[in-house]
């Protein structure tokens, strides 16, 4: 698979519409194609830590899911994605994986942008999780962010590795700079 050149493929369409998707989003430029790339690299090489009582591993074909679900601006699970692949039938788990990957790419993009802004380093900068907290679908693990601060050094690797929530980890860091 050529991810360079489905991620300029996918920017080359996009520039051509008349309404693009993504508020702000250049799609022209050529550092977007490049930040779709190193996101879909991840959701395809990379093994985050996801709960493995709940997971296992994460095969191929959610690997291949996610990525598609990432380029393609849909939801994980939708009609699109399921044409895409050829499958006449997904099963929760397999979305929610997808969606945990994609979740876990984005992070890894937040925390090199973080990495690169230097008044994001000071002493007075922290990270926080933000916890997406309702009803009976928010974890034990996610509850315990609430309220926590990090340095970038210390900031947790998302989506937590014990995250058993009932649509995956909506945990989301943010850099606060007093």
């Amino acid at each position: 698979m050529n991810v360079k050149a489905a991620c300029e493929k996918v920017c080359a369409f996009e520039s051509q519409q008349l309404f693009t998707r993504g508020i702000g989003i250049d799609w022209s430029d050529r550092s977007t194609a490049e930040q779709y790339e190193c996101e879909v690299s991840v959701i395809l090489t990379e093994t985050p830590p996801l709960n493995k009582l709940r997971w296992g591993t994460v095969g191929s074909d959610v690997r291949l899911h996610a990525a598609l679900s990432h380029l393609l601006g849909v939801a994980c699970g939708s009609k699109k994605i399921r044409e895409c692949m050829g499958w006449t039938r997904i099963y929760h788990d397999q979305i929610l994986q997808a969606r945990m990957l994609c979740a876990y790419a984005s992070h890894q993009k937040y925390r090199a942008q973080i990495r690169e802004n230097e008044n994001a380093l000071s002493a007075a900068a922290e990270i926080e999780i933000i916890v997406i907290k309702d009803g009976n679908t928010t974890c034990n693990a996610c509850l315990s962010e609430i309220g926590k601060t990090y340095t970038y050094e210390d900031m947790p690797i998302l989506p937590h590795e014990r995250c058993a929530c009932d649509l995956g980890c909506r945990c989301r860091a943010i850099l606060v700079i007093y």
